[in-house]
């Protein structure tokens, strides 16, 4: 089993992550928790720094993609700092904000 680094999460990020879930909820909220878990899984699978692509936008951040959402995030002394969550499908410009 590979070693997972450990995972934190900035104020900015939980905060898209209630929005996400708060988005998803009003239709349903087994929706919201798949799409929650989705984005948490995935950035707490991490196993190495450079596991993922340095983002074209912020180039200071790594990302990954789950479903139409961007992860942001950068790595320090072995830990990785969960920066933002965007959706995709708003403007690039918008994350800059």
């Amino acid at each position: 089993m590979e070693k997972r680094l450990k995972v934190k999460w900035t104020e900015k990020s939980l905060s898209a992550l209630q929005s996400i879930y708060d988005f998803y909820a009003v239709k349903s909220a087994a929706a919201a928790n798949r799409v929650i878990d989705d984005i948490i899984e995935t950035a707490e699978s991490i196993t190495f720094p450079e596991q993922y692509q340095q983002d074209e936008i912020l180039p200071q951040y790594r990302r990954m993609i789950v479903s139409h959402y961007k992860i942001l995030y950068q790595v320090n002394s072995n830990v990785v700092y969960i920066m933002n969550v965007f959706d995709t499908r708003q403007s690039p410009m918008k994350i800059i904000k």
